[in-house]
């Protein structure tokens, strides 16, 4: 398949979706089309979220897993 039909493929498959996943679909294009993948993956890591997922507090995973952290 070419390029040129791949793209057409995209266009019809795209023309019958809804408004939700034509936003969807538009977010993921516009990150693949970024050269940002980077900055946004830094600010991601620099987020609240991240950090408290990774703080003392959270460690769930080790006790969930300390069976297997005990093997290796």
């Amino acid at each position: 398949m070419t390029a040129n039909e791949m793209r057409q493929e995209i266009q019809k498959t795209i023309a019958r979706f809804p408004e939700p996943q034509l936003k969807a679909i538009l977010g993921f294009i516009r990150f693949l089309d970024g050269n940002d993948f980077d900055e946004n993956f830094q600010l991601q890591m620099r987020s609240t979220a991240y950090r408290e997922w990774l703080s003392e507090e959270n460690d769930v995973y080790e006790e969930v897993f300390k069976d297997e952290l005990q093997t290796r």
